[in-house]
């Protein structure tokens, strides 16, 4: 049987094989996973956004970034979290009613390490409170405020 056809004799029996199943055993290097599709394509738009020079750029301290915070909500009971990396250590020590930050609250730190970067401080400062409430959505009224006392 020739090489590119898309019938292959197996034990006796005739079958269509995909052209998919074809370039993957004939060329396999040719063959790019989706996952590595949407990597490349990312790629592109940061060497496209870097080149116009609309890049958006996140910060985070080294202990963040090596260390990291849990993705999976922590136990209850567990107040205290820490992890190491070398020479790096990060803890963390959860509110006694909120507990630890985990998921989508490992946010928070780099975004303030942003703002940090773009201050040029260590201080983080905002103009106004209304402006800290907005940079975290939360409202602004005194109706929707509410203040917890310990």
């Amino acid at each position: 049987m020739q090489e590119g056809n898309a019938r292959r004799v197996s034990d006796g029996m005739n079958r269509i094989e995909s052209a998919g199943s074809v370039l993957k055993r004939m060329l396999p290097d040719l063959m790019v996973s989706k996952q590595k599709l949407r990597r490349a394509e990312g790629c592109r738009l940061v060497r496209l956004k870097r080149e116009e020079g609309k890049q958006n750029l996140g910060f985070s301290s080294r202990p963040f970034v090596l260390c990291g915070l849990p993705i999976r909500k922590p136990p209850k009971e567990d107040k205290l979290y820490e992890r190491r990396n070398g020479s790096f250590v990060l803890q963390i020590t959860g509110h006694p009613a909120y507990g630890l930050p985990f998921g989508q609250d490992r946010i928070v730190p780099i975004y303030l390490a942003t703002l940090a970067v773009r201050q040029q401080s260590q201080t983080i400062r905002f103009r106004t409170a209304a402006e800290m409430l907005e940079t975290f959505d939360m409202h602004k009224g005194g109706k929707e405020l509410r203040v917890r006392a310990t």
